[in-house]
């Protein structure tokens, strides 16, 4: 065959792919409550007519959008969303999108208030390590998952499609919650309400929002729109938080960028006055309202901070540049902070609810486990050792260390016990003993 005639063949083939697929950016996952709804989003850089999803769990029963929705992000690019309701808890689906030949998964939070999230923060172009980072999260078993902000550099449309491609394994199998960071919010002045679904309810195009999975509470807020006490945000955090008190929420997450209290370097050498009004406002916000674990991101590292009853847990370990550090005495709440080596530093925060307690870990691309520890009631032993990571042991050198102390172990004891067999028959033989 002729090699022009191959070079034919392939761009048939090549032209077929984008034939049968009008999708270019996802699909991708959010919902306004993930344990009953589910919204399916892509993104094309045509006007489609066919905007059909098909959704069937299990048992093959087929569910219908109860809302389709289309919005353009830029000109020439365009992004839909299909809203499904009152999705059974803790079930299996499967999805296609029209013209996609692909299917993918999700599922719904069990009932009962026990389940798991993640959280990430401050990828923006640090792509390898990006990717490393969702190898890593790919292991473990969770419902949902945060970004703390920043996640692209510039606010640029190739800049979020390269952010959707890289967490493409994520977003299509796990509903996914941004937060905004002040690199998310720039050139090309694109909202997260133009690239993700929420309901007609939610203010400051996508700005900052809430939603419930059983009775534990979750609050985006941002550190990129007005958060000073007369501000609309302020008054919806109050009267949102104030809700949540009413309602008895057993636990409150709170996520925003900037954090309140930290050691690393944007606040102390640069002199952040949104970390400062974050420290004055936000932060006695939580602690008046009991709020369970704040989470935030901007600074590259990871800290744990405590402060009157509430955690603040800063994670900006996503692949952007880490930190330097050097100011952990300038922040006095300070419990944990990440040494900042070269492979420690890239990491993402994985948080079991239970009923009785919370267990979080911050866990490296190198399979070190940075920070670990628990709210609440610890639970038994034989409950600490089953994490949920889907492919065996985190870290393999930590796995063949361990097994070469066990068998190291076995034989020192072997080798005990046969000196001792040598001793006690040399000591029957004595000189005494033997025939003259």
């Amino acid at each position: 065959m002729k090699f022009s005639s191959l070079l034919f063949i392939l761009l048939l083939l090549i032209e077929g792919k984008f034939l049968f697929s009008d999708v270019i950016i996802g699909p991708y996952l959010i919902s306004p409550s993930p344990a009953s709804t589910a919204a399916i989003c892509w993104q094309s850089n045509e006007k489609l007519d066919n905007l059909s999803v098909t959704l069937w769990d299990e048992f093959n029963a087929f569910y219908f959008p109860s809302l389709k929705e289309e919005s353009t992000i830029v000109p020439g690019r365009y992004r839909y969303c299909s809203l499904f309701k009152m999705l059974p808890t803790d079930s299996k689906f499967f999805y296609k999108i029209a013209g996609s030949r692909k299917t993918f998964s999700f599922r719904t939070p069990p009932e009962g208030g026990e389940f798991s999230f993640a959280v990430m923060g401050d990828t923006r172009s640090g792509d390898y390590y990006h990717r490393e980072v969702v190898n890593l999260m790919e292991k473990y078993k969770f419902n949902f998952y945060f970004n703390t902000g920043d996640m692209d550099e510039k606010d640029y449309l190739r800049q979020w499609d390269k952010f959707f491609t890289i967490e493409s394994p994520l977003l299509s199998s796990h509903f996914f919650y941004p937060v905004e960071g002040n690199h998310d919010v720039g050139e090309e002045n694109i909202t997260l309400s133009d690239l993700f679904y929420f309901p007609p309810e939610v203010t400051e195009t996508g700005s900052y929002y809430s939603f419930w999975v059983d009775k534990v509470f979750f609050m985006v807020a941002s550190t990129e729109k007005p958060f000073t006490l007369d501000s609309l945000q302020y008054h919806w955090m109050v009267k949102e938080l104030s809700n949540a008190d009413k309602k008895k929420a057993k636990y409150k997450f709170m996520f925003y960028h900037r954090p309140p209290f930290t050691s690393g370097p944007f606040h102390k050498m640069r002199g952040d006055e949104y970390e400062d009004m974050a420290g004055r406002i936000l932060a006695p916000l939580a602690i008046k309202y009991h709020v369970t674990i704040v989470f935030n991101g901007h600074e590259h590292l990871y800290e744990r901070s405590y402060k009157d009853g509430v955690y603040f847990i800063t994670t900006g370990g996503g692949g952007a540049p880490p930190s330097i550090i050097g100011f952990k005495k300038l922040n006095p709440y300070s419990q944990v902070l990440d040494t900042n080596s070269s492979l420690k530093h890239f990491h993402f925060v994985l948080v079991k609810v239970k009923k009785k307690y919370i267990h979080i870990k911050a866990i490296a691309i190198n399979g070190d486990i940075i920070d670990n520890f628990y709210i609440g009631e610890k639970p038994p032993e034989e409950e600490i050792y089953t994490w949920g990571c889907t492919s065996g042991s985190t870290n393999s050198y930590d796995f063949i260390e361990s097994m070469m102390m066990i068998c190291a172990a076995f034989l020192l004891m072997k080798k005990s016990h046969f000196f001792q067999r040598l001793s006690n028959s040399s000591s029957s033989r004595s000189p005494s003993s033997r025939g003259s």
